[in-house]
């Protein structure tokens, strides 16, 4: 049964029954992840979903398993994730959950297309994050501070000279005033007497 090839020229008789059998032909799809930048977490998991074009695909391809056409899976900095035996020609999109939620930039490169015959298409997600406070030489845990030209020693404290010298202004014209009318009064109740 089915264990002679026909080829062109093969004699055929009243007897024989002829098969087709096809083969599908099939390709592969990785995912890629990369984290970069001074604030990436390089050991988070981020959560990806592959949907196909057919739902009726089901089962363990390679690294994935697809339900009803759909695989969901995780990946962290340099890892990645292969779906192999794919039929050429689906469609396929890679969507990534909660990265820019987190803070994240998200650049993806083929994140949908086609499956194509005999190849891998690759997927390559890169989130980026970075912190505008970037860490002093000296103590590796502690935001390195811009310096500033100062002629004075810094005292640590931050408030404006401007109001302390206002502040003590008017307290010396009101000073200045008591002691007016105190002179003035203490110089009226000598003449009455």
């Amino acid at each position: 049964q089915c264990t002679l090839s026909y080829t062109d020229g093969t004699v055929l008789d009243t007897d024989t029954t002829l098969y087709g059998k096809w083969t599908v032909a099939r390709g592969n799809l990785s995912v890629s992840k990369t984290v970069t930048g001074n604030a990436g977490d390089t050991s988070k998991a981020f959560n990806f979903t592959v949907t196909l074009g057919n739902t009726e695909i089901n089962g363990v391809f390679g690294e994935m398993t697809f339900v009803g056409g759909v695989a969901t899976f995780v990946l962290k900095h340099g890892e990645s994730k292969t779906a192999t035996g794919l039929p050429s020609g689906i469609t396929y999109s890679v969507t990534e959950a909660e990265a820019n939620r987190d803070g994240y930039t998200t650049v993806a490169s083929k994140a949908s297309g086609s499956i194509i015959k005999n190849d891998t298409v690759t997927v390559a997600f890169t989130n980026t994050k970075n912190s505008n406070i970037s860490e002093g030489p000296d103590h590796p845990n502690v935001p390195s501070k811009p310096s500033t030209p100062t002629n004075s020693p810094e005292t640590g404290d931050t408030l404006n000279l401007r109001l302390w010298t206002s502040v003590m202004g008017v307290s010396l014209a009101g000073l200045i005033i008591s002691l007016v009318v105190v002179k003035k009064n203490s110089y009226r109740g000598k003449r009455m007497k």
